[in-house]
């Protein structure tokens, strides 16, 4: 039995969501968390996604956007990998649902047959679990323990193209990636800095001959003029280290003129000084 795609089951809306799902996790602010729920979301109806959204660039999303848009309004323009992604994603589901109904059964006999048609219909995407119903022991025990052969086994067949071809529609290599990439629908990004140029060393003397010697270092001008030569009649200077002389008392009248007289009041205002600022201004 098997899930063959005809053009009323083909659920293009569905796979153009799987890519601008992928284009809008791609076009996410990097300071953002991880979409959780979204990524799971996509991994559990298209199985592969994740892949997909980690290999493919910007350009090749816009293009198979492109692409199935144009054979929802013209259903000549289906293209072959549009069937095979579908295909694959079908078949996903249903191994995966049946690997799980196992829980790591290996042994398959007639009871395991009955015991899972009478359970299948319990199973979360149970009629594609169903469609599997034939197929339990190679479920059991994948080809080298992975279910992705199975699907493209199940590809293969439903096409009838050779597992190579199908896992060449399924998982493209996309070759336009070296001449098209994110850059093409972000900007371009600005040239790297280059480096500043490393300085050579200092170059060194040969063996047996004496390094240049630097040139000798001129005199600094001084900062002060040079100190005149003293009056014959000065007072001979104080030695290193004397302390100061202190200076004379000023004269009495000196004093006086400093100290105010006694009938004045120092907390009065001066004549003519403006009247402090108070509530009848307001």
């Amino acid at each position: 039995m098997t899930d063959t795609p005809r053009s009323g089951e083909l659920d293009l809306a569905r796979l153009r969501f799987k890519y601008e799902t992928i284009l809008a996790l791609r076009l996410r602010g990097k300071g953002d968390g991880p979409p959780v729920a979204e990524l799971r979301a996509l991994a559990l109806e298209f199985p592969g996604a994740l892949r997909a959204l980690d290999v493919l660039t910007l350009a090749h999303v816009h293009d198979r956007i492109d692409e199935i848009v144009s054979a929802e309004l013209d259903p000549g323009q289906v293209a072959q990998w549009m069937l095979a992604e579908l295909t694959f994603a079908r078949a996903m589901r249903g191994v995966k649902a049946v690997k799980a109904w196992l829980r790591g059964r290996k042994e398959i006999d007639a009871e395991t047959h009955a015991k899972f048609a009478r359970d299948v219909e319990r199973l979360h995407d149970a009629s594609l679990a169903l469609l599997w119903k034939d197929d339990l022991p190679q479920i059991a025990e994948p080809p080298r323990g992975r279910l992705v052969p199975l699907a493209l086994a199940r590809v293969a067949a439903t096409l009838g193209i050779s597992a190579d071809e199908a896992r060449a529609l399924v998982f493209r290599d996309d070759a336009r990636a070296p001449t098209r990439s994110d850059q093409d629908f972000l900007g371009e990004e600005p040239p790297p800095e280059e480096p500043p140029p490393e300085e050579p060393p200092p170059e060194e003397p040969p063996l047996g001959e004496p390094p240049d010697e630097p040139p000798p270092d001129e005199p600094l001008p001084p900062d002060e003029p040079p100190d005149e030569p003293l009056p014959p009649d000065a007072p001979p200077p104080p030695p290193a280290g004397a302390a100061p002389e202190p200076l004379p008392p000023p004269p009495s009248d000196f004093l006086l003129e400093l100290s105010p007289p006694d009938d004045e009041d120092e907390s009065a205002p001066a004549a003519g000084a403006a009247d402090p600022v108070g509530l009848d201004d307001e």
